[in-house]
């Protein structure tokens, strides 16, 4: 028996499929590994790619789907597995060369029902060099390397939403009957399964290291457009019909429906989500379904606040009182956004991002996707022959910046220091902007 099925959905993906799928066949423990490449009929060369590497290794077989459905496909991965264990790698990623074989010692070890570690995620500017940025569980609760009963964890519910991260015991999927949604396309069908496999797991462990890399921006016009909020309200629907049958523990399920649906909300970027009957009828549902859960006594506002954030509780409310009106203020908002940082895209001045830490880097993806190519990043503790995706991290001087350069603060908490500094060194202060998250 080999000792973790890889299970590989894919539709379409020939872009992306020869560096996940080499990712993979590098494995530290390759030998080891059942690889399953379950496609769902591409027509862009993606299957006839992963025929060819069937060929070249007995450990990996491809399977025809009969479904274009995310969920069908993994499901039909479990079920044709014959590991102990199981992992799902969508093949717009890759992975770290020993990621199966970290995780599969950790649950050998520990005996778990799952294991999990972090990820990095990564997009590719126009430069074509990936800009990585590392990403931690956001609960100061979680021990990581110790086993929990994660049944009753409402930062797990939250928080956990992503498949790829981890392995699964086949059998304990299995046994309890956790499987994904079999709806139609690439809808959010994790939403369900990590909320079924959290009311059921009580031996979960997590690991500190980053293993996996996820690909940022492929889906994102679909995010943007508010087709995000659709696919939660079909995923949610169908837990709240699973919830007895699946003993589903409910506070969990209405904070990660509520922490879902801000975080669409804020990706909205198309004008007319606001005037579409289907989104804001989603809309509606999400937003009736929290507050029943509300005034049931199902969550709390104080629970809310301290899971996610009082901010989120008062977005909640705004959203609540005029839905279409607070889309379309979003939108708004954001589309004026991108047209103030667009207007860069046209000088022939220097542009300098002031911060290479993650508010650096993610102005620095900002600004990519608007056209804007910068000179490089400013930073008081840069190192010698530092770069970030290609871009020189250098000492702020006046030498080097010049008044007439445009310079984008990206710092959370220092921004008005910053500004100061660069007035002192001779920066026109019209020229200093401010990136905020």
């Amino acid at each position: 028996m080999k000792k973790v099925t890889v299970i590989m959905p894919c539709l379409n993906v020939v872009q992306y499929f020869k560096e996940c799928i080499d990712s993979v066949v590098n494995q530290t423990i390759f030998k080891d590994l059942e690889v399953l490449i379950v496609d769902a009929g591409s027509t862009d060369g993606t299957q006839e790619l992963a025929l060819f590497y069937a060929a070249k290794n007995s450990n990996i077989r491809v399977i025809n789907s009969e479904k274009r459905s995310y969920g069908y496909q993994v499901n039909l991965g479990i079920k044709e597995a014959s590991s102990k264990y199981v992992a799902i790698l969508e093949t717009d990623d890759f992975i770290r060369e020993d990621m199966y074989e970290v995780l599969y010692d950790a649950a050998e070890e520990k005996h778990v029902d799952y294991v999990k570690a972090n990820y990095d995620r990564f997009f590719v500017l126009s430069n074509k060099q990936k800009l990585f940025k590392k990403m931690r569980f956001p609960s100061k609760q979680l021990d990581y390397n110790c086993v929990m009963d994660v049944t009753k964890r409402t930062d797990i519910s939250i928080y956990d939403y992503y498949v790829w991260k981890g392995i699964y015991h086949r059998e304990f999927l299995i046994n309890n009957k956790i499987y994904f949604n079999e709806s139609p396309g690439a809808a959010y069908q994790d939403i369900g399964f990590g909320q079924i496999l959290h009311s059921h797991a009580k031996r979960a462990l997590y690991l500190p290291d980053s293993l996996y890399r996820y690909r940022v921006g492929r889906e994102q016009s679909s995010v943007n457009s508010g087709k995000g909020i659709i696919y939660n309200r079909n995923e949610f629907e169908r837990l709240l019909h699973l919830q007895d049958e699946y003993e589903l523990f409910m506070p969990g399920v209405y904070e990660a429906m509520l922490s879902a649906f801000i975080g669409e909300f804020g990706q909205l970027d198309a004008p007319t989500a606001a005037s579409d009957h289907n989104i804001l009828d989603c809309a509606h549902w999400i937003v009736n379904h929290v507050e029943e859960a509300i005034r049931s006594g199902i969550i709390s506002e104080e629970m809310i606040c301290q899971d996610l954030g009082e901010d989120k509780l008062l977005q909640f409310r705004r959203i609540q009182k005029d839905i279409p009106g607070e889309m379309e203020k979003h939108v708004r908002m954001k589309r004026e956004q991108r047209r103030q940082w667009t207007e860069l895209s046209y000088i022939e001045e220097p542009i300098y991002i002031f911060g290479a830490g993650n508010y650096g880097m993610n102005a620095l993806r900002l600004l990519d996707s608007c056209g804007v190519q910068i000179t490089g990043f400013l930073d008081n503790g840069a190192d010698e022959n530092k770069q970030i995706a290609g871009y020189d991290v250098i000492l702020p001087t006046n030498r080097i910046v010049g008044e007439n350069a445009r310079v984008i603060i990206a710092n959370k908490f220092h921004a008005e220091e910053i500004r100061k500094q660069l007035v002192d060194m001779g920066v026109d202060e019209a020229n200093i902007l401010e990136y905020k998250n």
